[in-house]
């Protein structure tokens, strides 16, 4: 390695600063006071941070540096002191109130849409039992059809023998005298 540049020791300066500032002030607030009542609001906060350096592996002189440092605040809730009781009030983050809703709700439609499925198969027969009962069905069709027809020319042939048969008259004809012969 080289001689320290001055990105270096910047670097090192913003991290210093950042270790320094992370301490109970920041954690817990300013303690507001009213009528008797103190509020304490109290925060988590969380960092991380990362730097580095290079130089070119050939010795011509090319190097670099580099870093870069993130932090999170997020409001915890508030001790309220009142009469030398103290009690605990947690922040509600509304984020993730919604978003526990919205997990609970698709879990919900998942396992909903899992149980009909599951019902749906149930009800459902086999194909090869859904062949038989199609078979099935066209054979009593295909018998109720024959026995329709049946009762059908059954029916013709009772009405056929009921009805008096017209092939013309039998009426007797009148009596004709035979003329007699007188000799």
């Amino acid at each position: 390695m080289g001689k320290p540049d001055k990105t270096q020791s910047d670097v090192l300066e913003v991290l210093r600063g950042v270790v320094d500032s992370v301490k109970a002030g920041t954690v817990f607030g300013t303690p507001v006071s009213y009528k008797g009542l103190t509020v304490l609001p109290v925060a988590r906060i969380a960092g991380g941070g990362g730097g580095g350096r290079g130089e070119d592996a050939n010795g011509r002189g090319a190097e670099g540096s580099g870093g870069g440092i993130g932090l999170s605040a997020r409001p915890v809730g508030v001790y309220v002191i009142k009469d030398d009781e103290v009690t605990w009030s947690p922040a509600v983050d509304v984020t993730k109130v919604v978003l526990g809703g919205q997990i609970v709700g698709i879990v919900a439609l998942l396992t909903l849409r899992t149980l009909f499925k599951i019902l749906r198969d149930r009800r459902q027969p086999a194909p090869e039992q859904m062949a038989r009962r199609h078979m099935a069905r066209r054979q009593m069709a295909r018998g109720q059809k024959a026995r329709k027809r049946e009762s059908r020319k059954q029916e013709s042939r009772e009405q056929e023998s009921r009805e008096p048969v017209e092939q013309g008259t039998l009426e007797p004809e009148p009596a004709v005298p035979e003329p007699t012969m007188t000799v």
